[in-house]
């Protein structure tokens, strides 16, 4: 298996400033996500991304190859719905 780097996203708005996930380096600044991002929106696994090394972080700036992989984000205030259960 290839070696795994973090790699950070910059989040905006919000109570956190960043989210890392890992990624495997494909050339001098491009990683391929290698789990699912939780936070950072429109990117999922297997993404290629462009980074820049910024404050001791490889950061996304971009994507750059989409995998067509998608993530889907499910929060659920009350796990003894009905509704919940059926999911």
């Amino acid at each position: 298996m290839p070696e795994l780097e973090k790699i950070k996203f910059v989040l905006e708005g919000g109570e956190l400033n960043g989210e890392t996930t890992w990624a495997e380096p494909v050339e001098e600044n491009l990683y391929r996500i290698r789990n699912i991002p939780f936070l950072a929106k429109g990117y999922a696994e297997n993404d290629i991304v462009r980074t820049k090394y910024r404050d001791g972080w490889q950061e996304v700036v971009r994507l750059e190859i989409d995998s067509g992989n998608g993530t889907v984000l499910l929060l659920f205030n009350d796990a003894n719905e009905t509704k919940v259960q059926e999911i």
